[in-house]
């Protein structure tokens, strides 16, 4: 059963729509062989899907067998893989068709050509174990880290075809390590800012290991242990704190209020009646007024780090990247002259709030830290193709 599902996983997407017969016709033999065997479990159409599996059918297997003899005819070495694939598809090919089989088409039997693949598949799969174990341990002994990963790619290649084959496991660690990128990430402070070891030490505290990746790997301690192959220095270059400032404006809420009543008078100034000869009268209105004074407090406080990027190797700077953070103080007051009842609902609001203290200069460098702090992880983490 599951060499009916690899061969049919090459094909599925192509074999999703369309009959068996279009793709027949297209040449394109092992999805026609899917595409009738499918058909005809349903029993749908089943003359024409019987008529396109018995032609379909031995052409897929000789295409497979003609690019077989090909490649054992080249002799490359890498090309067992290929042949084995092939192999398997032959063998998945004639199970598929066996779930539908016998098939008879006017009385007459349809014979399908069945052989025994086993002992190729295990020959062809022995064969690309031993190319990709043998090209890993040449490629490693070149001692380089682009070797060793293509070493560790042969080796998983091995690995997936048998899970014990000699040393394999050792070999993999081995071209792992000889093949990954062992970077240190440190931090010094150029600015006139006097920032303690403490506070540096916690802007690379970061979460490390979401740094890594398959061939590089992170560090903030500087391990003696360790042949670090490249230096990503973050230099503090720039803080800068602006002024505490208070701005004031004035503005004024009024609003109409009911101030009692008086009477309505006619064009000649006499007192107007209605209907049951009695006085009119109505509702009067003033204007009341309240003057509010605003006050914003501000203050800002803003840093710059540069981060290069060193090969430890060939002593070179690969690449730079900026990164930088700030805390912006804002803080609003407000006092109120005159009638509270012209206030609105936003100035009553704010009137009730009183200034403060402003912030020391410490206070903002620490509210930055969080900020600056991912800021550089982000930036190496967008900038790691400096590192191969």
């Amino acid at each position: 059963m599951k060499k009916i599902v690899y061969l049919l996983a090459t094909i599925f997407l192509l074999a999703s729509c369309g009959g068996s017969k279009k793709y027949l016709d297209q040449g394109d033999y092992s999805t026609a062989v899917y595409k009738a065997v499918k058909s005809l479990q349903k029993n749908e159409t089943k003359e024409k899907n019987i008529l396109t599996l018995k032609e379909a059918y031995p052409k897929a297997n000789e295409m497979d067998m003609k690019l077989i003899t090909q490649l054992k005819l080249e002799g490359a070495p890498d090309s067992w893989d290929k042949i084995y694939q092939l192999y398997q598809n032959l063998d998945a090919r004639q199970e598929l068709v066996k779930t539908v089989a016998p098939l008879s088409l006017n009385g007459q039997e349809i014979d399908f050509e069945y052989k025994d693949y086993q002992k190729n598949i295990v020959e062809s799969k022995l064969r690309a174990a031993q190319y990709h174990y043998s090209n890993a341990k040449q490629l490693m002994q070149n001692d380089d880290q682009a070797s060793n990963r293509k070493a560790y790619e042969s080796l998983a290649k091995v690995k997936s075809y048998y899970a014990t084959y000699e040393d394999v496991d050792a070999l993999l660690e081995e071209a792992k390590q000889l093949g990954t990128s062992r970077v240190l990430i440190s931090i010094k402070n150029s600015s006139t800012y006097n920032f303690d070891q403490t506070y540096l030490a916690d802007l690379l505290n970061f979460g490390i290991g979401d740094l890594n990746s398959t061939w590089k790997n992170f560090y903030t301690n500087n391990n003696s242990e360790i042949n670090f192959d490249y230096d990503i220095i973050v230099n503090l270059t720039n803080t800068n704190f602006s002024e505490a400032i208070r701005e004031r404006t004035e503005y004024s809420d009024k609003k109409q209020v009911k101030d009692g009543w008086e009477y309505v008078l006619d064009a000649k100034g006499n007192v107007m009646k209605d209907s049951l000869g009695n006085d009119i009268k109505k509702e009067k209105f003033k204007t009341i007024e309240c003057k509010v004074i605003k006050e914003i407090q501000k203050k800002s406080f803003s840093i710059i780090a540069s981060i290069q990027y060193i090969n430890k190797l060939t002593n070179q700077v690969v690449g730079t990247s900026r990164v930088e953070a700030a805390d912006n103080f804002v803080h609003e007051s407000a006092s109120a002259q005159g009638d509270m009842n012209a206030l609105t609902e936003s100035s009553l609001n704010l009137i009730k709030k009183k200034a403060v203290a402003f912030p020391t200069n410490d206070e903002m460098v620490n509210n930055a830290k969080i900020t600056l702090r991912g800021n550089i992880k982000n930036s190496i983490k967008n900038n790691s193709n400096y590192i191969n």
